[in-house]
C-alpha cells in the first residue's frame, strides 16, 4: 500500500468533492438565472445564511488557521488542519447527498458552457497554485473552496460569451413581430397570478374556438419570450398571450418593445421579489411599465381590488377595463360561495350575468378567472361562450390542485409557486375540508427583502389558526414563524426540519385516515413526490 501517499489520498478524496462543488455552484447560478441581483438577494437572506453558515464558518476556521500555521513553519499541525477541513467538506457533501440528493444544473447550452468555463478556470488554478508534496489536504480543501469564488468569474465569462447570441435571438424575434402586423398581443404581468390568468384565458379561448398562442410556462423574460416567439409564432398567428416578468426596472419596457402589446393585464402588486426592488413603490412602477407602453388605442385590464393598482390607474389616460370581487365593475363576481372543491358565484360580464360553478379551489383563484374573463371580453368573445367555458376550467398544474391519494387522504398540491396572499388563501381554504386530520407542509418564502420577518409572522399566525399540524422544510425565519404560530395559541404542532428525508418520514407518521394535506410552496421534490405517490 506504499502507493497510497498523502498526495494520492488527498486527490482521491478531493477530486469528487471538486466535481460536486462545481455542479452545485452551477445549479445555484442557473436557479438564479445567472443574475447577480438575484444571487445577492439570496446571500442577504436567512435561507442562504442557515444553509451555508456551518460550511463557511468551518472552512474559514480550518483554512485560515491551517495556512497561518504553515506560514509560521508549523507544517505538521497545518497538515492536521488541512485533513480536518477535508473531513468537514466530506461530511457536508455527504449530508447534502443523503438528505437532498446531488445538486446539478438542468442540461442546457448555457449550463454546459458555464461548467466548461469553470472547469477550465479550475484547471488553471491547479497548475498555477498547487505545490507538489506540500500540505496536500490543505491545498485540496482550499482548491475546492476556491470554486465558490471562481464561479462568479465563470458566470461573467459565460454571460459575455452568450450575450451576442441573446441579442441575435431578440433581434430575430423583433423582426418577426414587425412582420406580423395583424398580430394582437396580450401581455400579462403582476407579482402573482400571471400563469393562472394565462392558463384560464387559454382555456376560455380554446372553448370559444379562437385560434391563439400562449407562451410556455416559466418564459417571461426578454430572452425566453423571444425564443418562444421564434418557436411558436408563424404567419398564421393572430393572437399571442405572453407573461411578462421583471426583477428590475426597465425589463418590462424591453419586453414591450419586443411584443408590442395592445392589451395589458396587471393582476396584483404584492411583496414577491421585494428584496430585488427594495420598495413596493419601485416594484409597482416596474409592473406599471406595461401600461405605460401600451399604444394610444390599447386597453389596460386591471384588478380593482388591488389598492396599489387602483391608485396607479389614476395617473393614466389609458382605456381601462376593471374586474373585481368586491364591487361593481365591467367584469365582477358577487354572491360568492367557496366550497372545498369548487367556487360558486354570479359572474357579471358587462350587462350579462350567470350563476356559475367552477371546479377550482380557494377564492384567490377567482381573481385570476375574472382577469381571464375580462381579457376574453376585450377580445370579443361572447358572454355565453365565456360562461360555458368557465364550467370546464381546470387549475394550473400544482396550483391548488386536488389530488386524491386514497379514499381517506386528500392532497392539495400548491407547490408551483408561493406568495404571501396565495399561502394565506390556501391555508384558509384548508379549513373548509371536513377531514379530522390536517397537515400543512411548506417552505419559507424567498426574496421578500425587509418585509420577510413581518410576512413570516403573519404566515405563522395563519398556520396556528389552521387547525393543522405544520411541517416546515428548513429553518429560515423559524423565529418569526414561531412568534406568529404561538400568538394563535394553537393546540397543534409546528416542526422545522432541514432534512427532506426526515421531514417526509415525520409527515408519513402523522397521516391518519381522513387526512387532508396541503403542500405549499417549493418544498423539496423528494417530499412532494413521497407524499403524492
Amino acid at each position: 500500500m506504499a502507493f497510497l501517499t498523502p498526495n494520492i489520498i488527498a486527490a482521491v478524496i478531493g477530486f469528487p468533492l471538486l466535481v460536486l462543488s462545481i455542479s452545485s455552484q452551477a445549479e445555484l447560478w442557473q436557479r438564479k438565472e445567472y443574475r447577480w441581483d438575484r444571487l445577492f438577494s439570496l446571500v442577504r437572506s436567512q435561507e442562504w445564511w442557515l444553509n451555508y453558515r456551518g460550511l463557511l464558518l468551518g472552512v474559514v476556521v480550518f483554512s485560515n488557521i491551517g495556512w497561518l500555521l504553515a506560514l509560521t513553519g508549523q507544517l505538521i499541525t497545518a497538515d492536521l488542519f488541512g485533513w480536518s477541513e477535508m473531513a468537514f467538506l466530506v461530511a457536508h457533501h455527504a449530508g447534502r447527498i443523503i438528505y437532498r440528493g446531488i445538486y446539478r444544473p438542468k442540461p442546457t447550452i448555457k449550463s454546459f458552457l458555464l461548467i466548461t468555463t469553470l472547469a477550465a478556470l479550475s484547471l488553471a488554478y491547479y497548475f498555477f497554485f498547487f505545490i507538489s508534496d506540500i500540505l496536500p489536504a490543505l491545498q485540496w480543501s482550499t482548491y475546492i473552496i476556491a470554486i465558490i469564488f471562481l464561479t462568479p468569474l465563470s458566470v461573467v465569462i459565460t454571460n459575455a460569451l452568450t450575450y451576442w447570441r441573446k441579442r441575435q435571438i431578440i433581434s430575430q424575434a423583433t423582426a418577426r413581430r414587425r412582420r406580423l402586423k395583424s398580430l394582437n398581443v396580450i401581455a400579462i404581468t403582476g407579482s402573482y397570478g400571471k400563469t393562472s390568468t394565462k392558463h384560464f384565458l387559454d382555456q376560455i379561448l380554446t372553448q370559444a374556438g379562437i385560434h391563439h398562442t400562449i407562451t410556455a410556462n416559466h418564459r417571461n423574460s426578454e430572452l425566453s419570450v423571444a425564443q418562444d416567439m421564434l418557436h411558436r409564432l408563424d404567419d398564421n398567428s393572430r393572437t399571442y398571450i405572453a407573461e411578462t416578468g421583471a426583477y428590475r426596472a426597465g425589463e418590462i419596457t424591453a419586453l414591450c418593445r419586443l411584443l408590442q402589446p395592445k392589451i395589458g393585464v396587471v393582476t396584483a402588486i404584492g411583496n414577491q421579489h421585494l428584496g430585488l426592488f427594495g420598495t413596493k413603490e419601485k416594484l409597482a412602477a416596474a409592473k406599471w411599465e406595461l401600461i405605460d407602453n401600451l399604444p394610444a388605442n390599447g386597453t389596460a385590464i386591471l384588478n380593482a381590488d388591488d389598492r396599489i393598482i387602483a391608485n396607479k390607474a389614476q395617473t393614466t389616460n389609458q382605456k381601462i377595463i376593471w374586474y373585481s370581487q368586491e364591487r361593481s365593475a365591467e367584469i365582477y363576481a358577487d354572491q360568492i360561495k367557496v366550497l372545498p372543491t369548487s367556487l360558486q358565484a354570479q359572474i357579471h360580464i358587462d350587462a350579462a350575468g350567470a350563476q356559475i360553478a367552477i371546479s377550482l379551489l380557494s377564492q384567490g383563484q377567482l381573481s385570476n378567472v375574472l382577469a381571464a374573463i375580462a381579457t376574453a371580453y376585450v377580445l370579443g368573445v361572447p358572454a355565453d361562450k365565456i360562461f360555458s367555458a368557465l364550467t370546464q376550467l381546470t387549475p394550473v398544474e400544482r396550483t391548488m390542485q386536488l389530488v386524491t391519494k386514497s379514499q381517506s387522504v386528500q392532497i392539495v398540491d400548491d407547490s408551483y409557486s408561493a406568495n404571501e396572499v396565495g399561502v394565506i388563501n390556501a391555508i384558509n381554504h384548508l379549513k373548509l375540508f371536513a377531514g379530522t386530520s390536517k397537515i400543512v407542509i411548506m417552505t419559507p418564502l424567498i426574496e421578500l427583502g425587509v418585509d420577510a420577518p413581518a410576512v413570516h409572522r403573519h404566515l405563522g399566525e395563519a398556520l396556528g389558526q389552521s387547525g393543522a399540524d405544520i411541517f416546515i422544510s428548513g429553518k429560515a425565519y423559524q423565529k418569526h414563524l414561531l412568534q406568529g404560530f404561538q400568538s394563535a395559541k394553537s393546540q397543534n404542532t409546528i416542526t422545522f426540519m432541514s432534512s427532506p428525508k426526515k421531514l417526509l418520514t415525520a409527515v408519513k407518521k402523522t397521516i391518519k385516515p381522513d387526512t387532508v394535506i396541503l403542500i405549499e410552496g417549493r418544498v423539496p421534490e423528494i417530499v412532494r413526490r413521497g407524499i403524492i405517490n
